[in-house]
């Protein structure tokens, strides 16, 4: 079916002789795209063939209702499929609290596959080396405390690195007026660690023992992991004030 600009086509993949009520593809001639022309070339008369048709059919039949759920999965990932991608990477208890926070990591997760794919794609197109235009940033407002993604990496981080000497469901974290902080049992007196940002540096206190805490400076939020060492200390000796 066709106005000369839209065309449709059909074939009977629910029912044998009765033409489908949805077409498995459809092409619009004013924005035609580079992979649709190999499905267009089958209906050549030269190389036409019902079978190889009814075949591509069917697949390109699920391959767009793959692409139509994963496309809304991109921009709005439901709480199954959070749950779904949580399964490999999460071994805590799923509440929706947990769920709400993996969301926008998997969006964001999500945007960067594309980003780098496109990426990809650029440079293959590239035949010679071309020294890629900046990318410019625009400068952002200094703000006193951690941005919400940033709370939920460090979280996160945090809690991996912990996984051998204390179980992640015993850590929390809270949003104070400038400053994430993570606690042990959700007990405001067993606080592991501080997080401020201010004036482009971010800063940590940890747990010592005997109410005294340690404090340190990083620029990035790679650095955390430098704190390994002493977050783990900081459990044992919280561990060993508690027995």
């Amino acid at each position: 079916m066709t106005n000369g600009i839209i065309y449709q086509f059909y074939t009977d993949l629910d029912e044998l002789n009765k033409m489908d009520k949805t077409p498995f593809l459809v092409i619009n001639l004013l924005s035609l795209k580079d992979s649709e022309i190999p499905y267009l070339q089958r209906f050549e008369k030269s190389s036409f063939n019902v079978g190889t048709v009814t075949a591509k059919a069917n697949e390109l039949r699920y391959n767009d209702n793959i692409r139509q759920f994963l496309l809304q999965q991109l921009s709005a990932p439901d709480d199954s499929f959070i749950a779904y991608v949580m399964s490999d990477i999460y071994k805590g208890r799923k509440t929706q609290r947990v769920i709400d926070d993996f969301r926008p990591l998997v969006k964001r997760a999500f945007a960067q596959i594309v980003n780098d794919k496109a990426n990809e794609r650029l440079k293959s197109a590239m035949d010679t080396e071309i020294i890629a235009e900046p990318r410019i940033i625009e400068p952002q407002p200094i703000a006193p405390a951690l941005p919400n993604i940033d709370r939920l990496e460090v979280f996160f981080m945090i809690k991996a690195f912990l996984y051998d000497c204390l179980s992640g469901e015993k850590l929390i974290y809270k949003d104070k007026d400038s400053q994430l902080e993570i606690l042990v049992d959700d007990n405001a007196q067993k606080w592991l660690c501080r997080i401020n940002y201010e004036t482009n540096t971010f800063y940590i206190n940890l747990q010592s023992g005997n109410k005294e805490h340690i404090k340190r400076q990083f620029r990035s939020l790679d650095n955390i992991y430098s704190f390994k060492n002493l977050l783990c200390q900081a459990v044992q000796k919280m561990r060993g004030a508690t027995t």
